[in-house]
């Protein structure tokens, strides 16, 4: 009997490692999102992967590294590269985040789905996407007391999709952050690590 429970787990272990995968740290990404570290200047406090646009063909990985957050910190900022085999890939998958796909992917973060923003100014991209919410409020706070907004954008270049979501930075640091991020995912494709 004890064998039959086994046999099960085991099997129950690989089919949903089948379908499930495995998310694996990917290094290429976190030297990726480092490059935004100096411009932010704010320590980062966990790298790991994540499954943000898995479902999409040709998907090779995607990490999410987290700066600030702390008390001390002045905000904080999520930075997560999303890479594929292809180009096509990424184009496709870029497709796929509307402000619709945030709201439902980030629920607990945000009142309402994120609205476009118009600045700052991103830096030139195959494709970019930048939105603003407001993230909910504490439970004994009224909705006018709270104005805080957080950010979030989306860029392309080449098979590398990039997703930034932050509050508490101003905008032009995020700008700024952002084209390191764009120069670090060129240099990675250039050189094919």
């Amino acid at each position: 009997m004890q064998w039959q429970r086994l046999s099960l787990l085991i099997a129950g272990m690989l089919f949903t490692n089948g379908c499930l995968g495995t998310l694996v740290e990917d290094r290429s990404a976190d030297l990726i999102a480092g490059a935004a570290q100096s411009v932010l200047d704010m320590p980062i406090r966990a790298s790991r992967p994540y499954w943000l646009l898995r479902q999409q063909p040709n998907w090779i990985s995607t990490q999410q590294i987290d700066f600030g957050g702390a008390a001390l910190d002045r905000g904080r900022t999520s930075v997560y590269v999303v890479r594929f085999r292809t180009t096509p890939a990424a184009v496709a998958a870029f497709q796929r985040l509307t402000p619709d796909y945030f709201y439902r992917l980030w629920a607990e973060r945000m009142r309402e789905a994120p609205r476009p923003m118009t600045d700052p100014p991103l830096p030139p991209v195959e494709q970019a996407l930048s939105l603003e919410y407001r993230p909910p409020l504490p439970r004994n706070e009224s909705d006018t007391a709270d104005d805080a907004v957080a950010q979030l954008i989306a860029l392309r270049s080449g098979a590398i999709v990039l997703v930034i979501d932050s509050i508490g930075v101003d905008r032009q640091h995020l700008a700024s952050a952002a084209t390191e991020l764009i120069k670090a995912a060129r240099g990675q494709q250039r050189t094919g690590r």
